[in-house]
This record gives structure tokens, C-alpha cells and sequence, in this order.
């Protein structure tokens, strides 16, 4: 039931109160995002995990502008040897990689440490590589207020060159330094969830975005690789197309003996070796394997998509329905089998469309060039986007 009583608790942590936004029976757990592994509550991970995760930003930001500050401030107000020492570490620090810099320090330091001490240590790592880009500029603030007329009155007065830098120089700069480390804390937050995806961060049994984001990564993996050659049945109950006969026994692709080596070092390195199969019409045939077995390979040499000759050989048959060997035909031929007669569906999706056109016009151009007599080919698009629900 929605907004009744249920346990006691404090909202705020300071108000009392026992009216919940739903309650279920008491023997029943209600998990608003599901379960992770081993049956704990995605949501009530997800808010801890916020906490440690935003703390992390919030801390780490706090940390890396009063290094900036006091670093910039002193190098820009002192001059000379302390300047140039400033800058020359700011730049290193800017010239290396912030990220393969921040593992090379998370992977150099213990993975064993438990999680309050992982906490300190990531702010610690993200602090010590973050102040650089703040304390140049910081800097050059420094350099052009400490001319002002103010600042100059302020040494005819007497005062100590501490007094003239903490209270008249710097807090002029809090103006760019606020902006600053609004726009840093997301870098901060991106940093923690990049150790703990890769395991240098948050662990168990604690929670963090990027601990859980690693988790969700894992759980998709339950498959291994495998490329699959399907034929092109569709379904008759979407698209109201004729099923393929029971009594078809000619195969639609038949593969004999096919080796593919690659020639790249003193002796031929062999991807695939005397590989054979067939795939009758509406038949699916799945090559599993590690990876690097040659599966890929094998599904690319079909229609000659593997690196031509001398780099890649190719030896076999591959037999369509009609009789033509795609290993030896004609270029002409090979192009109407590609897209027209045999499809590929890569691992990933989203890399083998070029995110300068839209999904349809690319969809459009592959009907455009093996079905150029085709009416309306905005409705098919149209009509096959539909079939698979977009």
C-alpha cells in the first residue's frame, strides 16, 4: 500500500517518522531494481553506493582546490625559484595521461587494503593528480592582481607578505576557483568508477557506482563468443512469408575444407583449419570457441572479407545454393552475394554503424543497392525497423 506506516525511522536523520512511500508484508521483499548475484537490493546498493561515490567528488574537489590554491597562489605571489618549480610539476603533471597515470599509481600501492582505506587512497591519488590545471591558473591570476593599486597599498602599509597573499590575493580568486570545481566533480566521480570497474577501487562487500557498474558487466557475460551464420527465414507469423518446405533437402551454403593462414611472419600462421559444415535453408549453424580460435575469421573468409593476398590465403570451397563458389568468383558476383544473399550480424552493433547517417538512411542504401526496382523504400525501412520494435 502507498504512503502507509511501516518501521520507524528519521528523515533527514533528524526528524522522526514511520510513514513509508509503500509498504508490502512483512515476509515479502519488495526490490525496486531486482538483485544483484548473490539476492542483495540493486536500489539500496545503488544509494550507498552514490554516497561513496559523490563524497569521493565532493572531497576530492575540496582537496584539489585548496592544493591549486595555495600551490598557484605562492608560485604566482613568490616568483623566482618557487615559480619555476611550480610550473615545471604542473606540466609534467598535465603531460602525462590522467588516466594510465592515475592506474599506474592505484596498481603500485596494495590492492588489499580494505574499503574505508580504498576510500582515502582514491581521493588521495585523484587530489594528488588534480590540482595541476587549477594551480596554473590560479597562477596567472596571481600574477596579473598582485600589480593592482590595492595590493600595492597593502605593501606600503607594512603588511607581511603572508597577510597580502591569503587575504587580499587569493580570495579574488575564489570566483574562478567556485566554477572550477563544479565542472570537477563529475571527472572525480568518472575517476572512482573507472578504478572500481577495473577492481583497483571500492570492493566487497561496500558499493560504489563503479563497483556495481563492473558487477552489471560481469553478469553479461554468461555466453561465450560465438558467430553464428543463419540463414535469412523470417518468420511468417510477423511478416506473413511462406515457411520453407519440409521436403528442401539441397543445402543453402555449404563450406568444404576451408583453410585460412595469414602470412605474416617467417612461417604461415593458420586461423582456420580444414573447416566444413553446411546450413540448409531455415537451419542454423553455430561455430562456438575461445577467443581467438578463428571463429570471426571463418565467418569473414566466406565472402572474402579477410585481408587479401599475400597477407591472407584462402583454400576451400564455399558453395552457394546455385552452385557458385564464393572463394573464386567474379568481384561482380561476390558484391551482389555480400548484403544480398549472405549478412553479418558483428559483436558489436553500434560500431558497424556510421554515426554520421541516421539508422534508416543506412538501412535505405543496402535496399537501395541490391533491390534498386523497390517502390518506397522509406516504407520498407519503415517496415522493418517495425519488426524488430524501433
Amino acid at each position: 500500500s502507498w504512503f502507509s506506516r511501516g518501521a520507524p525511522y528519521k528523515l533527514f536523520g533528524l526528524i522522526p517518522a514511520d510513514r513509508h512511500l509503500f509498504t508490502a508484508p512483512s515476509p515479502d521483499p519488495v526490490y525496486l531494481l531486482g538483485s544483484d548475484a548473490t539476492g542483495r537490493d540493486v536500489y539500496t546498493r545503488l544509494l550507498y553506493g552514490a554516497g561513496i561515490s559523490l563524497s569521493i567528488g565532493l572531497i576530492g574537489v575540496a582537496l584539489t582546490s585548496f592544493l591549486g590554491l595555495t600551490i598557484g597562489g605562492l608560485a604566482g605571489y613568490l616568483g623566482g625559484w618557487a615559480d619555476t618549480l611550480a610550473m615545471r610539476l604542473t606540466e609534467f603533471l598535465m603531460a602525462v595521461p590522467g588516466l594510465y597515470l592515475l592506474l599506474a599509481l592505484r596498481a603500485a600501492l596494495s590492492s588489499r587494503f580494505p574499503s574505508d582505506a580504498t576510500f582515502l587512497l582514491i581521493v588521495v591519488i585523484l587530489s594528488a593528480l588534480g590540482w595541476a590545471g587549477t594551480a596554473r591558473v590560479v597562477r596567472g591570476l596571481v600574477l596579473s592582481l598582485r600589480e593592482r593599486p590595492f595590493i600595492l597599498a597593502s605593501n606600503i602599509l607594512g603588511q607581511q607578505p603572508w597577510t597580502i597573499l591569503f587575504r587580499h590575493l587569493l580570495p579574488n580568486t575564489f570566483s574562478y576557483l567556485i566554477v572550477a570545481a563544479t565542472l570537477s566533480v563529475p571527472g572525480y566521480i568518472l575517476g572512482e568508477a573507472a578504478l572500481s570497474f577495473l577492481g583497483l577501487g571500492i570492493q566487497e562487500p561496500a558499493s560504489s557506482w563503479g563497483l556495481m557498474l563492473g558487477q552489471a558487466q560481469d553478469r553479461c557475460r554468461h555466453y561465450p563468443d560465438c558467430d553464428c551464420v543463419q540463414s535469412s527465414r523470417r518468420c511468417p507469423a510477423r511478416c506473413g512469408r511462406p515457411t520453407i518446405p519440409a521436403a528442401w533437402t539441397m543445402n543453402l551454403l555449404e563450406v568444404k575444407n576451408l583453410t585460412v593462414s595469414f602470412h605474416s611472419g617467417p612461417k604461415p600462421v593458420v586461423a582456420v583449419d580444414n573447416l566444413s559444415f553446411s546450413i540448409q535453408p531455415g537451419e542454423t549453424v553455430a561455430v562456438v570457441g575461445e577467443s581467438g580460435s578463428g571463429k570471426t575469421t571463418a565467418a569473414l573468409a566466406l565472402t572474402r572479407l579477410t585481408p587479401p593476398p599475400p597477407t591472407c590465403t584462402l583454400q576451400g570451397k564455399v558453395l552457394w545454393q546455385d552452385g557458385t563458389d564464393l572463394l573464386t568468383c567474379s568481384n561482380s558476383l561476390l558484391r551482389q552475394a555480400r548484403g544480398g544473399k549472405v549478412a553479418y550480424i558483428f559483436q558489436e552493433p553500434s560500431t558497424s554503424l556510421n554515426p554520421v547517417f541516421s539508422v534508416g538512411f543506412q538501412i535505405a542504401e543496402a535496399l537501395r543497392l541490391h533491390q534498386p526496382n523497390l517502390p518506397d523504400v522509406p516504407g520498407e525501412v519503415a517496415r522493418l525497423l517495425g519488426l524488430v520494435g524501433i
